[in-house]
């Protein structure tokens, strides 16, 4: 521990802070879908290089600080004192979407066309709006349309990186934040925790540099300590070193990762995986539930394709009612006309409904498992993807990672070869005023100019923990959690919301107390399922009107024959009696039977 307590010491040697200039642009907050607890809202200052709340406390009161200026609280926006000053928050940060991606994306949806491009870039502006809507000082500004009027809309890895963003992400100069496909990376640091199996769908790098103007939202200014705040004013006190973010690079996977829009759709599987313990357990009812019924199909189907095979290709015929019927000429043989009309009786004894449920259950569940449900499992939310990553923007980081994000050496306990990051893991967050006021519903009594004076480690006493299945200590529910295959819904959740008052404290008389969320049900999922269930249902129906026709021209046919029999039989019979005098009694009654035939054979002609 000495020697790390050593290591920590040098590293405010001015070879560290060159080395850090030059290692700022390259670190990425990358998004990895692990299923992992969380504890509580964590800055990427605490996550990656290990900032303390005592020191974070400290360097809000002007204490000074032995640590690097990393682990220092910073990766954060600065609020310009001049209102049209566009640097940091002022104006808005302002993003740009490369149309390349579009094209590029692979939508478990689009089998019908009814994901377009237009449709991708609007739920990523409700990502980006839903951070705005809960903090009146964050304010993003899609300037899209402005990058294709002034001839900049390109960038990489599409394209080379424009001349005057080369040093950041590459693409249109107006926009801070470039959103385009993601390229292949060398995976280090907290991406080489773990796994290399682990993969990344969506990465948010973050471009920062080492200032010593910065402000908060509140108004106040990093500062040493000194008796007379004129004299910090006179002297340049004020200039304490802080890391501002000032462009980013949003990316998503367009290789191997599929997604989906259709959140609110998908949430309820979410839960239930919740319920249940897990995605696998999930998974297995829903894949039981499925075949289950598919398996009832098929077993109807089996015994009626067993019968339906036993009465067309038997060989020997028998004397009772059924094959007298089907042997229709008398010669103890069976054509291949009187078979085929054989399996038409077999078929007209079925009821035509009940032929086409049980054709329902045997197409429509594994169209539903692979279609409509596995892509809440197997794919990934797209608009909370986006959500998680402008978090990382905002300088959060991952709660639930501690210390898997810890950029410190392994022999320290971390995953990455930052020595300056140590020698403890960060901790996570709440601020005691805010969860208070939360806990007992009302609004909080907030210390805006000071909001560090009232955080702690740890989970506050009594709050409301996520019952997933993959916790082992009781933590809150938070969007910047490592996961979004499984996300609920995308939303801001109350920890997010009061990590932004506490990294962006808003003194004003409307700071937000709740979470804003404004969601839009696409009914995107419900209407594949309609497709999926009505096509199947029409090409069934269809099936069984076209045996259903066949059976009744058979069925009359059937009566047809039965008739000419009756008839043939009738005429014998007349014929008969008129040659054996004893029984001329009788022909009055067969005159009335043939009469009544005839009758009844042009009835039925009719």
């Amino acid at each position: 521990l000495t020697n790390q307590r050593i290591s920590a010491q040098r590293s405010l040697s001015p070879s560290f802070v060159r080395e850090s200039k030059q290692m700022l642009p390259l670190t990425t907050m990358a998004l990895f879908f692990l299923l992992a607890n969380a504890y509580c809202w964590a800055t990427r200052s605490q996550t990656n290089y290990g900032a303390q709340i005592s020191e974070i406390q400290a360097m809000m009161k002007g204490d000074k600080v032995d640590r690097p200026v990393h682990a220092q609280l910073g990766w954060l926006w600065t609020l310009p004192e001049d209102v049209h000053d566009p640097r940091g928050l002022g104006g808005g940060i302002t993003w740009a979407w490369n149309p390349a991606l579009c094209q590029s994306l692979r939508f478990k949806e689009n089998a019908f066309g009814f994901v377009g491009c237009q449709e991708i870039r609007t739920a990523l502006a409700r990502a980006f709006d839903k951070w705005s809507a809960n903090n009146r000082f964050i304010k993003f500004v899609d300037v899209t349309r402005e990058c294709e009027l002034a001839g900049k809309l390109y960038g990489p890895p599409t394209d080379d990186p424009q001349e005057e963003t080369k040093h950041i992400h590459g693409g249109c100069p107006l926009a801070e934040i470039w959103v385009t496909k993601q390229e292949p990376q060398n995976i280090n640091s907290s991406a080489e925790r773990q796994s290399q199996s682990e993969k990344s769908v969506a990465a948010a790098t973050q471009y920062s540099k080492i200032v010593r103007d910065f402000r908060y939202t509140n108004g106040r200014r990093p500062f040493l300590n000194s008796n007379n705040s004129d004299y910090r004013k006179s002297t340049g006190q004020y200039n304490r070193q802080v890391i501002e973010t000032y462009a980013g690079k949003l990316t998503f996977d367009t290789d191997g990762a599929c997604w989906y829009l259709d959140s609110y759709f998908c949430s309820g599987f979410h839960r239930l995986k919740v319920q249940l313990g897990g995605p696998g357990k999930a998974r297995k009812l829903v894949h039981g539930l499925g075949f289950g019924l598919m398996a009832v199909g098929l077993t109807v189907y089996v015994v009626f394709l067993v019968q339906y095979m036993k009465r067309v290709f038997r060989q020997d015929v028998g004397r009772d009612s059924e094959d007298r019927k089907d042997d229709e000429d008398g010669d103890g043989q069976l054509s291949v006309k009187e078979r085929w009309y054989a399996g038409l009786r077999h078929a007209a004894d079925w009821n035509p409904a009940i032929l086409t449920t049980f054709i329902i259950l045997i197409i429509i569940p594994p169209l539903l498992n692979n279609q409509i449900i596995m892509p809440c499992w197997d794919c990934y939310d797209f608009e909370a993807a986006a959500l998680h990553e402008i978090g990382h923007f905002l300088g959060l980081g991952h709660p639930n990672n501690i210390p898997a994000d810890w950029y410190a050496p392994r022999e320290m306990g971390g995953f990455g070869n930052v020595v300056q990051a140590g020698p403890t893991p960060g901790q996570n967050s709440y601020s005691e005023e805010i969860s208070k006021a939360v806990l007992e519903n009302r609004r909080p009594n907030f210390t805006c100019t000071n909001p560090w004076a009232s955080v702690r480690a740890g989970v506050p006493e009594g709050a409301g923990v996520d019952d997933s299945w993959d916790a082992t200590y009781p933590y809150r529910s938070a969007q910047m959690e490592a996961r979004t295959q499984h996300n609920p819904e995308p939303c801001l959740r109350e920890d997010d919301l009061e990590a932004l008052a506490v990294l962006y404290p808003d003194c004003g008389a409307y700071a937000l107390s709740g979470a804003v969320c404004h969601n839009v049900a696409l009914n995107i999922g419900w209407l594949r399922i309609a497709i999926f269930i009505l096509i199947p249902t029409l090409m069934a129906f269809s099936g069984v009107l076209l045996m259903a026709s066949c059976v009744i021209a058979f069925e009359e046919r059937e009566e047809k024959r039965s008739e000419d029999k009756a008839k043939v039989s009738a005429i014998r019979a007349f014929k008969g009696a008129l040659k054996n005098p004893k029984r001329k009694s009788h022909v009055t009654q067969h005159k009335k039977v043939r009469g009544k035939i005839q009758l009844k054979s042009t009835e039925v002609s009719t």
